[in-house]
Order: structure tokens, then C-alpha cells, then sequence
């Protein structure tokens, strides 16, 4: 499955001198940007597998993965007030079937949660139990995709991806 990249640029590389006494490096942060799709036909070009059809709306939605592994998330027009459990992996070609590349204390093994508000809507982090779901600086992940599931295991409403119109 494809992703759609983009690079942000937030900030620029510089070297900022005060005087001769104080000299400061800043540097630029980029962040991964990834559209989110619902899951459509089971065994089609949907990009969720042989996951059944998605029954949950979405309007549309992405995930944002800065520098730092910081991951943020929005939904607009989902399932109201709703918590999806969010999975990291991906696709497999070959039966249809999700990999997990993350494992989580989330339930099912997911890395987290995100719930959205009384109008199906979500910005935010992933929650976990002990705070919010991050990469670790130096995590390296092929194709990754993000799973948004409701119920918390089974199925997949939502995954990242692109929609060709």
C-alpha cells in the first residue's frame, strides 16, 4: 500500500549567536502526514484486506508522526462519542490479514485509544494507559499503517492510506 508523505517544515536550521558568550543551534522538525480511509469491500483495493466493510462514517481524518515520534491524530465524522483502539502494522499481500509492527498495552495489543466527541470528532494523541503513544527516537517501521478499530478488536473501521478519486 502507498502512503501519502508530506514534509512539513516548522522550523529552519540556523545558528543564532548573542554576543560571543551564547551561541544556539535550532533545528528543523519535519512531520509525516498520512491521510486516513475508511475500510471498504472486504478483498478489494480498500487497503484493509479481508476485513469487513467499515460501518463507522468518516468525513476524513489523517495522522501526523513528527521528528520526535510524537503522534497526533484527527477524526471528523466518525461514530460519536466512540472509542477506537488504535493498531500499528500493516497489510499483508499475501491472505489478506493484519501484522502488527507494534504491540501495545492497549486492548487486543493496541498502542492506544483515541474517542471522539459528541459530533464524531477527534484531535489529539493516542491515550494510553500511562500517558500518550510515541515512536522511540530511532524506531524504523516499513509501511507503516495505522488501524482504528470499533469494536476494540474487531473490526477495522478506519486505516491509513490514499483514495484515488
Amino acid at each position: 500500500m502507498l502512503l501519502k508523505k508530506k514534509t512539513i517544515i516548522i522550523g529552519l536550521l540556523a545558528t543564532v549567536s548573542f554576543g560571543t558568550l551564547f551561541t544556539s543551534t535550532i533545528y528543523a522538525v519535519q512531520t509525516m502526514e498520512i491521510s486516513i480511509i475508511k475500510c471498504g469491500v472486504s478483498s478489494s483495493t480498500s487497503g484493509c484486506g479481508t476485513n469487513y466493510p467499515a460501518t463507522d462514517p468518516l468525513q476524513q481524518g489523517y495522522v501526523r508522526i513528527n521528528n520526535d515520534g510524537d503522534v497526533d491524530v484527527q477524526l471528523k465524522g466518525a461514530r460519536a462519542n466512540t472509542i477506537y483502539t488504535v493498531f500499528v502494522g500493516n497489510w499483508t499481500k499475501i491472505n489478506g490479514n493484519w501484522q502488527s509492527q507494534v504491540s501495545g498495552n492497549g486492548p487486543c495489543g493496541g498502542v492506544g485509544t483515541v474517542t471522539t466527541d459528541n459530533v464524531g470528532n477527534f484531535i489529539g494523541q493516542i491515550k494510553t494507559p500511562t500517558g500518550t503513544f510515541a515512536f522511540p527516537i530511532g524506531t524504523s517501521i516499513g509501511q507503516p499503517n495505522f488501524a482504528f478499530n470499533n469494536p476494540s478488536c474487531y473490526p477495522t473501521q478506519f486505516t491509513t492510506g490514499i483514495t484515488i478519486p
